[in-house]
Protein backbone atom coordinates (compact mmCIF):
# COMPACT_ATOMS: atom_id res chain seq x y z
CA UNK A 1 0.00 0.00 0.00
CA UNK A 2 0.96 3.56 -0.65
CA UNK A 3 1.84 5.70 2.51
CA UNK A 4 -0.27 9.12 2.17
CA UNK A 5 1.82 11.12 4.52
CA UNK A 6 -1.20 11.34 6.69
CA UNK A 7 -2.15 9.90 10.52
CA UNK A 8 -5.35 8.05 12.07
CA UNK A 9 -7.05 5.23 12.42
CA UNK A 10 -7.35 2.70 9.19
CA UNK A 11 -10.49 3.88 7.57
CA UNK A 12 -10.24 7.45 8.90
CA UNK A 13 -9.59 10.47 7.00
CA UNK A 14 -7.84 13.55 8.48
CA UNK A 15 -6.55 16.95 7.74
CA UNK A 16 -2.95 16.18 6.86
CA UNK A 17 -1.28 20.21 6.85
CA UNK A 18 0.95 20.53 3.95
CA UNK A 19 2.97 23.88 4.17
CA UNK A 20 4.19 25.27 0.82
CA UNK A 21 6.40 28.27 0.80
CA UNK A 22 7.92 29.95 -1.98
CA UNK A 23 11.42 31.13 -0.55
CA UNK A 24 12.48 34.68 -0.67
CA UNK A 25 15.51 36.33 -0.87
CA UNK A 26 17.14 38.01 1.98
CA UNK A 27 20.12 40.12 2.33
CA UNK A 28 22.36 40.27 5.37
CA UNK A 29 23.54 44.00 5.93
CA UNK A 30 27.11 43.36 7.45
CA UNK A 31 28.33 41.60 4.03
CA UNK A 32 25.13 42.08 1.60
CA UNK A 33 25.25 38.19 0.59
CA UNK A 34 21.83 36.96 -0.45
CA UNK A 35 20.03 34.02 0.45
CA UNK A 36 16.39 32.13 -0.01
CA UNK A 37 14.89 32.02 3.13
CA UNK A 38 10.92 30.20 3.89
CA UNK A 39 9.32 30.24 7.36
CA UNK A 40 6.97 27.43 7.72
CA UNK A 41 6.04 27.93 11.44
CA UNK A 42 7.59 30.74 13.99
CA UNK A 43 10.43 28.25 14.63
CA UNK A 44 10.82 26.55 11.28
CA UNK A 45 12.99 28.67 8.98
CA UNK A 46 14.80 27.27 5.64
CA UNK A 47 17.30 29.05 4.64
CA UNK A 48 19.48 28.24 1.20
CA UNK A 49 22.65 29.32 0.85
CA UNK A 50 23.72 29.49 -3.05
CA UNK A 51 27.75 29.31 -3.03
CA UNK A 52 28.05 32.74 -4.05
CA UNK A 53 26.46 33.78 -0.82
CA UNK A 54 28.44 31.50 1.37
CA UNK A 55 31.89 32.92 -0.33
CA UNK A 56 30.11 36.49 0.30
CA UNK A 57 29.56 35.73 4.13
CA UNK A 58 31.37 37.39 6.56
CA UNK A 59 31.16 34.87 9.37
CA UNK A 60 31.33 31.93 6.96
CA UNK A 61 34.79 33.48 5.72
CA UNK A 62 35.80 34.00 9.76
CA UNK A 63 34.89 30.56 10.57
CA UNK A 64 37.18 29.08 7.23
CA UNK A 65 39.91 30.92 8.35
CA UNK A 66 39.56 29.24 11.94
CA UNK A 67 39.55 25.82 9.66
CA UNK A 68 35.81 24.62 9.87
CA UNK A 69 34.43 23.40 6.75
CA UNK A 70 31.75 25.04 5.31
CA UNK A 71 28.62 22.82 5.87
CA UNK A 72 29.60 22.89 9.79
CA UNK A 73 29.20 26.56 10.01
CA UNK A 74 25.57 26.71 11.66
CA UNK A 75 24.64 29.93 10.10
CA UNK A 76 25.11 33.76 10.56
CA UNK A 77 24.00 36.14 13.33
CA UNK A 78 23.76 38.86 10.85
CA UNK A 79 21.84 37.05 8.90
CA UNK A 80 19.39 35.46 11.00
CA UNK A 81 18.85 39.21 12.41
CA UNK A 82 18.06 40.00 8.97
CA UNK A 83 15.72 36.94 8.86
CA UNK A 84 13.78 38.41 11.64
CA UNK A 85 13.53 41.96 10.58
CA UNK A 86 12.21 41.01 7.69
CA UNK A 87 9.50 38.89 8.87
CA UNK A 88 8.43 41.61 11.52
CA UNK A 89 8.62 44.20 8.57
CA UNK A 90 6.45 41.94 6.37
CA UNK A 91 8.87 41.37 3.99
CA UNK A 92 9.03 37.86 5.05
CA UNK A 93 5.76 36.12 6.29
CA UNK A 94 4.86 32.35 7.72
CA UNK A 95 3.63 30.21 5.45
CA UNK A 96 -0.34 29.62 6.31
CA UNK A 97 -1.48 26.01 6.71
CA UNK A 98 -3.11 24.45 3.72
CA UNK A 99 -5.29 21.63 4.74
CA UNK A 100 -5.90 18.29 2.69
CA UNK A 101 -7.49 15.35 3.19
CA UNK A 102 -5.97 12.28 3.40
CA UNK A 103 -6.69 8.64 3.29
CA UNK A 104 -5.23 6.77 6.36
CA UNK A 105 -5.86 3.27 5.22
CA UNK A 106 -2.08 2.30 5.45
CA UNK A 107 -1.69 4.57 8.30
CA UNK A 108 -1.16 4.07 12.00
CA UNK A 109 -3.10 5.87 14.81
CA UNK A 110 -1.31 8.70 16.99
CA UNK A 111 -2.13 8.52 20.40
CA UNK A 112 -5.39 10.21 21.45
CA UNK A 113 -6.90 9.39 17.65
CA UNK A 114 -9.23 6.54 18.88
CA UNK A 115 -11.97 7.07 15.28
CA UNK A 116 -14.91 8.86 14.85
CA UNK A 117 -17.49 9.87 17.33
CA UNK A 118 -15.21 9.10 19.97
CA UNK A 119 -15.43 11.56 23.00
CA UNK A 120 -11.61 11.72 23.60
CA UNK A 121 -11.07 12.47 19.63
Amino acid sequence: MADDGSRGTVGTVVRVDERHARPQPVECARCGATVLVAKFSPQHTSVQWAAAAAAACAEFRARAAEGTRGALVEGCGTLRDGIDAALASGRLAVAPPTYERGNTSSARPLPGNRGEGDPGD
